[in-house]
C-alpha cells in the first residue's frame, strides 16, 4: 500500500490549518471526465483541457486510484470545469460532487441505501474520510430530525470551489438514501477565517421504502 506523503508548505500565521500540503487519493478522479463528457460532450473536454497543464490534463485521462495526489490537481481541474464550461461561476461546482456521488453509488447499491436512514451514507462517508484524504476530519452531527450539520476540521480546501464540490457530495448521499427537497449550506469556511469549514443539511422528507 502507497504511503502517505510527508510533505509541508508554508502558511499565513494564524491560519485555521497548519502548515502542510493536503493529499487525495487518485479515486477522486475517478468520475470527473465521465462528468464532462456526459455533460458537455467531447468539445467541453477540450475546453477544460485547454486550460491545464499538460501534467494536470494527464492526470485527468490516466489517474491512479491508489496514488496520492496534491489537493491542488483536483482543484486546478475542478476550476477548468467552471471556467470552461459554467463562465467561472464556482457554485456550479456542486454538480460535480453530486454527479460523482451518484456514479459511486448507483445500480446494485443506490437500491440497498433506499433502505438505510437518509444520514446513512453521509455518517459512512465521514468514517472512511482518511482512506481518501491524509488530512481533516469529518463530523456528521444530528441536531434534529431533518437537520445535520457537518463540520470538516483540519483541512485546506485551497479553493472555494472545492467546498462547492463537498456541498454537491454531500446533497447527493442524502439523496441515495430517500431524502427529499434537500438543501446544502456553508455558512463558515476556513478560506473566509473559520476554524474549520462547516456545512448544513436540511431536507424536507424522505421517500418510502418501498
Amino acid at each position: 500500500m502507497p504511503e502517505r506523503p510527508q510533505a509541508s508548505a508554508e502558511r499565513p500565521k494564524g491560519s485555521a490549518v497548519p502548515a502542510h500540503i493536503t493529499h487525495i487519493k487518485g479515486l477522486a478522479f475517478a468520475h470527473l471526465e465521465e462528468f464532462i463528457v456526459s455533460q458537455h460532450g467531447e468539445a467541453g473536454m477540450q475546453r477544460v483541457l485547454a486550460r491545464l497543464s499538460p501534467e494536470t490534463g494527464k492526470i485527468l485521462h490516466s489517474w491512479n486510484a491508489s496514488q496520492w495526489y496534491p489537493m491542488q490537481n483536483v482543484v486546478d481541474i475542478d476550476l477548468a470545469v467552471v471556467n470552461a464550461l459554467y463562465g467561472g461561476d464556482v457554485k456550479q461546482a456542486y454538480l460535480i460532487g453530486r454527479f460523482d456521488l451518484d456514479r459511486s453509488v448507483r445500480q446494485v447499491y443506490r437500491l440497498l441505501f433506499r433502505f438505510l436512514e437518509p444520514t446513512f451514507l453521509l455518517k459512512r462517508s465521514a468514517k472512511l474520510w482518511s482512506n481518501y484524504y491524509d488530512r481533516g476530519a469529518l463530523t456528521i452531527e444530528q441536531i434534529q430530525e431533518r437537520l445535520v450539520l457537518i463540520p470538516l476540521s483540519d483541512f485546506d480546501p485551497v479553493h472555494g470551489c472545492l467546498c462547492h464540490v463537498f456541498r454537491g457530495a454531500f446533497a447527493g448521499a442524502l439523496e441515495a438514501c430517500r431524502a427529499r427537497g434537500v438543501t446544502i449550506t456553508h455558512p463558515e469556511c476556513v478560506l473566509e477565517g473559520a476554524r474549520a469549514c462547516l456545512f448544513q443539511a436540511t431536507w424536507i422528507g424522505a421517500d418510502s421504502k418501498a
